[in-house]
């Protein structure tokens, strides 16, 4: 009797965990098949589409079917499925559509066809994924490393393929920022303490490098704000020794918006794993170590402002601890000869924490550096305004 019992109770339980299990089968069916995000915004893209046609009294041509769209993007290291809820992203119709459905910006995939580039190699994020919150990766739960960047910074990503540092280059349709981060860097004197594409100097971390860094490669402890790439950068730039203890940066005193485009051209500086055929002529180059000469005064700008000040006025101690010389004082060159300028650019002072810009070291070539010195000897290209001697005939008997 009690035999029967207790396979009767067995039966029960066993009934009813199955009912349960298939309650969860359901749910989960329900919530991550059925009404999967990217299925939603399929669906809300054809209704809108053909809405939107039948007010134009046209055809709504081009509609996609339903499914997941993939990009086998090998060359690229890669798989993007971004159009399975961007559909509209090459439909005229869809331009001034909410996302995700709206037509994509400008006149980029003129010349970036999504089937060879991709999204995520412009716009980060996780291509694989088929819902907002893994495909943004912005959550610190998602532990992406690439999440996607938003503006000014998706500009950012046009350095991958087109970032020229010293050769001339055409600036490109909504690459407005990145070049405003590439003339300030260019003018902060970044160069004197940090290298890029092989020259600079060697007191600071390579920025190519740093370019290359993902997010878990930063430490946010003593960062204030969101904990992005992006907003990490700023922090560093307006108080670096807060951010990195110990850092001898000095901090960069500049308005919210050129920090924004200092930290996109810095983010821009990386060397991604992609093909040479993607890179600009002029990228090739530098990345093969061919490049222009620079004038004396572009390398004095790009290297020796930074702590000589933009017209070699110095800085003080409150600014720096040891104080940093004024270069171009004019009581400084009517000491300092032109062979002591291009001997203290090649062998460096230690006392004062200038290093060495010997050819070897920092890959400034010996004609560069002497047309640096030449500037800094002739006050960056100004006359001295001594008057001109006067002479005359004198008598050396008589003491004239």
């Amino acid at each position: 009797m009690n035999e029967k019992k207790y396979i009767k109770t067995s039966q029960k339980i066993v009934t009813g965990l199955a009912g349960i299990t298939f309650l969860i089968l359901v749910f989960l069916w329900l919530n991550f098949g059925y009404q999967k995000e990217w299925k939603t915004y399929q669906s809300q893209y054809i209704q809108f589409a053909e809405k939107l046609a039948d007010s134009l009294g046209i055809s709504p041509e081009g509609l996609p079917g339903k499914g997941i769209y993939e990009l086998d993007l090998q060359h690229l290291n890669r798989v993007d499925r971004c159009i399975s809820c961007h559909n509209g992203i090459e439909n005229p119709l869809m331009k001034d559509a909410p996302q995700p459905h709206t037509m994509h910006s400008g006149s980029f995939l003129n010349d970036h066809l999504a089937p060879e580039f991709g999204c995520t190699i412009c716009h980060g994020g996780q291509g694989r994924a088929m819902n907002k919150k893994d495909a943004f990766g912005l959550d610190p739960e998602t532990h992406w490393p690439q999440p996607i960047l938003s503006q000014p910074y998706i500009q950012s990503s046009c350095g991958k393929c087109h970032l020229a540092i010293f050769n001339e280059q055409e600036r490109m349709e909504g690459t407005e920022i990145f070049h405003a981060g590439q003339q300030i860097f260019a003018r902060e004197g970044c160069l004197g303490c940090h290298k890029a594409r092989g020259v600079g100097g060697i007191i600071g971390p390579d920025l190519t490098e740093q370019g290359d860094k993902t997010k878990h490669e930063y430490n946010f402890q003593n960062v204030r704000g969101e904990q992005t790439v992006s907003n990490w950068l700023k922090e560093h730039f307006r108080d670096p020794e807060m951010v990195s203890p110990g850092s001898q940066m000095l901090s960069i005193n500049l308005p919210e918006e050129d920090l924004d485009a200092l930290a996109t051209f810095v983010m821009g500086l990386s060397r991604p794993d992609i093909p040479f055929e993607y890179f600009s002529p002029e990228m090739l180059r530098e990345l093969k170590g061919i490049r222009r000469d620079l004038s004396g005064e572009e390398v004095f700008s790009f290297t020796c402002s930074g702590c000589h000040g933009k017209n070699g006025d110095g800085k003080d101690y409150e600014a720096y601890s040891t104080g940093v010389p004024a270069i171009m004082n004019k009581d400084f060159l009517r000491v300092a000869s032109g062979d002591f300028i291009l001997f203290t650019v090649n062998k460096g002072r230690s006392r004062k924490q200038m290093a060495s810009w010997a050819e070897e070291l920092t890959g400034y070539k010996d004609t560069e550096l002497q047309a640096v010195t030449a500037n800094i000897e002739n006050k960056g290209g100004l006359k001295w305004d001594f008057p001109p001697e006067n002479l005359r005939n004198g008598d050396i008997y008589a003491g004239g």
